[in-house]
């Protein structure tokens, strides 16, 4: 997830979920994708990995 935010700099958690699914190859984000990559996004910030800014933008820290 942080090369994802690394990627998308500027993007909050939906855009990165989505861009994640890009960066694995698929076309579309099912719904039980986006539940997935939402859940790995949580465990990332969780951990300290990643941080969201006032702003709403996820940053690799």
């Amino acid at each position: 997830m942080g090369r994802v935010a690394e990627r998308a700099y500027g993007a909050g958690e939906a855009e990165l979920v989505t861009q994640a699914s890009r960066l694995l190859g698929f076309d579309r984000t099912t719904a039980a994708m986006q539940q997935r990559i939402a859940g790995i996004l949580r465990r990332t910030l969780t951990q300290g990995k990643l941080s969201t800014e006032s702003n709403g933008v996820v940053a690799p820290k």
